[in-house]
């Protein structure tokens, strides 16, 4: 038995983002109850130590959790 499909590609969510919001679309792939998307933190995402900040991790997690 083949997996569900989700009802809107990666590239879909990819294109409908950088109509809207230009330069933005980091969703690499979907399911029917999942997505994997990537942001590659810049120096100002950064906390001392190098760690990537707690709102830019929540801003990727709601991303993520929209695009599923």
């Amino acid at each position: 038995m083949s997996e569900p499909r989700a009802a809107v590609t990666a590239a879909q969510i990819n294109d409908y983002l950088a109509s809207a919001f230009p330069g933005s679309g980091n969703c690499l792939d979907v399911g029917p109850d999942w997505a994997l998307a990537r942001y590659d933190a810049a120096e100002a995402n950064l906390r001392p130590g190098g760690i990537v900040s707690g709102p830019t991790l929540f801003s990727l997690c709601d991303a993520v959790l929209w695009y599923a």
